[in-house]
């Protein structure tokens, strides 16, 4: 309901009316028969209270000449404002503990409720519960339209050695997904040492299959070399001299050279291509060299996580992650970014994947623990869902 504003003679007018409609003689006869207190009707006959339109009869109130109308709380509104205002320029902290906390109650009182209605179906609570899980973090997944750029490498700064053109190796002239791939590989285990022209990429032995299967392949692809598995226990990959390669990776694309720890980062036209499939190739080439999957068992939700003693790299993969529209969960102190729960998994697995045969596995793994919810299990198994 509004409240009126008048003009003195209007307000005048407006309480004979009243007195006559009412039949009452006397300003306290008036308050009783409007049910508020004498000194409230005094205040809206001098104009220092707003007068509610709710005590006005319809009869009368089409007569009125009304200056200006609001809102029944409107004075509840503007001071409220102002004094928000007050504490944002000196405290904005105490802002954000407020509004926290206020979403902490309502969700509480909200789940309270729920309770009560299920006490007898606890069931039907968990996955009422559960859903509004989901559909909350599905609300909060943004998505960014972006155009593809082509990106041009400036290959001919590029020196070959006489075996490698001997070799007859090959530089890509522009980014691509199977570069991307390999920058992502070669950020989570390969090397630039300060020896000239030598690098390496080197994981676990129990990753053999996918460096004899999918690595090795794909530098094939990308620079037309031939490179022979590498078997040390415990590890397994691949290490070759390349004039070419080394300084194409450190002088075109800008990857450290040397000590990598606290220094390594995303090269910056991985987010230049305005490209997804090149930014999720970049992530999967990290995850698979560099990352886990696992089961949170107190928590009881799927995690995916990536760790490189790096503030920069953390840094520009947190980003990209939110290009790409996931949402993470990062850690500067522990050199570590997570996508948690089932929303970030299926996502995850739909768009970016994985080419590891031990993630996939894990991953399977992880699907057979469903249910965690029924809920769960339907959206994991969903048509839409592949690896």
């Amino acid at each position: 309901m509004s409240r009126l504003v008048l003009e003195k003679k209007e307000r005048k007018t407006l309480f004979k009316e009243l007195k006559n409609y009412h039949k009452t003689k006397t300003q306290k006869e008036l308050a009783k028969k409007l049910g508020v207190s004498k000194s409230c009707l005094k205040k809206w006959k001098i104009g220092s209270l707003l007068i509610p339109a709710k005590i006005i009869p319809k009869e009368i109130f089409k007569s009125l000449k009304i200056i200006e109308t609001k809102e029944d709380n409107w004075g509840a509104k503007k001071g409220g404002s102002i004094s928000i205002r007050k504490i944002m320029e000196t405290n904005p902290e105490e802002i954000i503990r407020r509004r926290r906390i206020g979403g902490l109650n309502s969700i509480g009182a909200l789940n309270k409720r729920l309770k009560k209605m299920y006490k007898n179906d606890p069931d039907k609570l968990y996955m009422l519960l559960r859903e509004k899980k989901l559909k909350e973090k599905l609300k909060n997944i943004k998505k960014f339209e972006m155009t593809p750029k082509k990106i041009e490498l400036k290959t001919e700064i590029v020196k070959f050695s006489h075996t490698d053109k001997k070799r007859k190796i090959t530089l890509p002239q522009e980014l691509d997904e199977n570069l991307a791939e390999e920058i992502g590989i070669h950020l989570g285990d390969g090397t630039l040492p300060e020896k000239k022209y030598y690098f390496s990429v080197r994981g676990s032995e129990l990753e053999e299959g996918y460096y004899l299967n999918h690595v090795l392949p794909l530098y094939k692809k990308i620079y037309n070399i031939d490179l022979k598995l590498l078997r040390r226990s415990p590890i397994c990959g691949f290490e070759t001299s390349s004039k070419a390669i080394y300084e194409f990776k450190s002088k075109v694309l800008g990857l450290q050279t040397g000590v990598k720890t606290y220094k390594i980062d995303v090269p910056d036209i991985i987010i230049e291509s305005c490209n997804r499939k090149i930014m999720g190739n970049v992530l999967r080439g990290l995850f698979d060299t560099d990352g886990c999957i696992y089961f949170h068992k107190k928590r009881r939700y799927p995690v995916i996580s990536i760790g490189i003693k790096s503030k920069k790299i953390i840094r520009k993969i947190g980003t990209i992650l939110k290009i790409l529209g996931f949402i993470p969960s990062t850690s500067y102190k522990h050199y570590r970014v997570a996508l948690n729960g089932t929303i970030m998994l299926k996502k995850w697995m739909e768009e970016i994947g994985t080419k590891n045969p031990k993630h996939q596995k894990r991953f399977e793994k992880i699907k057979k623990m469903l249910p965690w919810s029924n809920l769960d299990k339907l959206f994991m198994e969903s048509e839409m869902f592949s690896i």
